[in-house]
């Protein structure tokens, strides 16, 4: 609805033996997964939202996850999981479809090994009342 707030949703899946790092990292020099929006003069979008960890415990798609060799657990992110886009469209928006594109910032890894960062781009549709 035009000029109200509404939660957009962006659904992603990590192939089974792989994560990718929770938001926030764990550890400093580990990459977080993020997501950056394209700005656009038509929506106004607030922080995004990444599921929620508790350290040392599953908690939905987050989960505490040991690589080979490390003594600590890192909160990560395995299976499918959801980033919420708090989203506002312009007042003087007009009704149809619309989208904002993007890039999903991630860095993954398995039992053995974390790999190089990479980025996927994604678009979010927005249906606009």
């Amino acid at each position: 609805t035009r000029g109200k707030q509404t939660q957009a949703k962006l659904k992603f899946s990590v192939e089974k033996g792989f994560h990718v790092q929770a938001n926030p990292a764990s550890e400093k020099y580990l990459i977080a997964t993020e997501l950056q929006l394209v700005p656009s003069k038509d929506f106004e979008v607030a922080s995004v939202v990444y599921p929620p960890c508790k350290e040392g415990k599953k908690l939905g798609p987050c989960k505490p996850f040991k690589i080979a060799g490390s003594e600590k657990a890192i909160n990560a992110y395995e299976g499918t999981f959801e980033i919420t886009v708090p989203v506002t469209p312009s007042a003087s928006l007009k009704p149809g479809a619309y989208s904002l594109s993007g890039t999903l910032k991630y860095q993954a890894c398995n039992e053995q090994t974390c790999f190089f960062p990479t980025k996927l781009s994604v678009n979010l549709p927005l249906q606009v009342k």
